[in-house]
């Protein structure tokens, strides 16, 4: 069953079509460009043509691509510069000392397991974080 009524922001409709972007600050990057964006509007309309806001909705998601990329990466680096000043570091230290929260801690933790980067030696108690050669 659709839902006839329009959404409120556009990542909605995003959200719907793929998860990952709930998490993409495509508002931001819109207001941030608020003019750009009436003027792709005005510029589809006379020209009966959506290219050029659709070009420009793209370019507004790519930045916010990027954007989300780079902190995923400060995010990274904050987890494994704490692990390598401590590498029995718990899950709550690893939050206190880098800021970030429990789930974020977490899920840089999965990937960063999942990309091979690095393995927890021992238990969650016990055990310590090992970062593999040629990670920085």
């Amino acid at each position: 069953m659709m839902n006839n009524t329009p959404p409120d922001r556009p990542s909605v409709i995003l959200m719907q079509w793929k998860p990952v972007f709930a998490w993409i600050p495509v508002e931001t990057i819109v207001k941030e460009h608020q003019q750009d964006y009436y003027d792709a509007i005005a510029q589809s309309d006379h020209d009966a043509n959506s290219a050029p806001f659709i070009t420009f909705m793209l370019h507004c998601l790519l930045q916010a691509l990027k954007e989300m990329q780079e902190s995923n990466q400060k995010s990274n680096q904050k987890i494994l510069a704490a692990m390598r000043r401590n590498p029995s570091a718990t899950i709550k230290e690893l939050q206190e000392e880098t800021g970030l929260s429990e789930s974020g801690v977490k899920k840089i933790i999965r990937q960063l397991r999942a990309d091979n980067a690095i393995r927890r030696i021992g238990g969650a108690k016990g055990g310590h974080w090992e970062i593999e050669a040629g990670v920085s």
